[in-house]
């Protein structure tokens, strides 16, 4: 599992990790550059977008209180690490894509 910050970054990263089959959880702000056209995502992956403006500052809040500041943590449960996300972000969010 990999958690991404951005919307190409998501994009092009969520890419990359199809071909070893490990989702994303993507914080996205809906304004893509389209660095990469017909990309793919593995299933189980999650993109949230939250408030225009506010991947980078989301991410930020996200690696402060889920990794502690840390680039890696040790992750038991990839649905509990999606819950933990969302409800970190839940006032933020406008959608949340499942695949």
């Amino acid at each position: 599992m990999a958690v991404t910050i951005g919307d190409d970054t998501t994009a092009i990263a969520a890419d990359i990790l199809y071909r070893l089959s490990t989702p994303v959880i993507g914080i996205t702000d809906g304004d893509k550059d389209w660095l990469l056209e017909h990309t793919h995502i593995t299933r189980g992956s999650l993109v949230i977008q939250v408030r225009p403006g506010f991947d980078d500052l989301m991410g930020a809040v996200v690696k402060d209180a889920i990794f502690k500041g840390l680039e890696r943590v040790e992750c038991l449960s990839i649905d509990r690490l999606k819950g933990q996300i969302i409800k970190l972000l839940e006032d933020n969010i406008v959608s949340v894509e499942r695949y």
